[in-house]
């Protein structure tokens, strides 16, 4: 995994990039050895301290079952401290299968519940 990161303190935005590679080997003895790369990488950036944007790509190669490609973009909204609305939408493109592309709208609302633990 890779990871690089800028933040600008005076316009408060900070921009990411992530990145992972994968590689899965699993031999057997009745059937062949099953072998998968898969990785993506990733751009985020903050727009603003309630808003940012971003962008990932990715991909799976395997000698069985075919391959896969993604492309994903996003936007968040913070509305309180512990809220977040994202907006997104997802391609994915398979080289096998009667269905082989996929064309994905998403919006998730995430919250964090917070609870104090001890005495007061």
């Amino acid at each position: 995994m890779f990871r690089v990161d800028e933040f600008d303190r005076a316009q408060a935005k900070c921009s990411s990039v992530l990145g992972e590679l994968q590689r899965f080997v699993m031999p057997y003895k009745a059937i062949p050895t099953f072998h998968e790369t898969a990785g993506y990488a990733e751009f985020r950036q903050v727009l603003s301290p309630r808003w940012y944007a971003a962008v990932r790509g990715g991909f799976s190669t395997a000698n069985a079952g075919g391959n896969a490609q993604i492309l994903e973009t996003t936007a968040g909204f913070r509305p309180g401290r512990s809220q977040l609305i994202k907006a997104g939408y997802q391609y994915e493109h398979y080289s096998v299968g009667n269905q082989r592309n996929n064309n994905i709208f998403a919006v998730q609302f995430i919250t964090t519940i917070h609870k104090a633990i001890g005495r007061y």
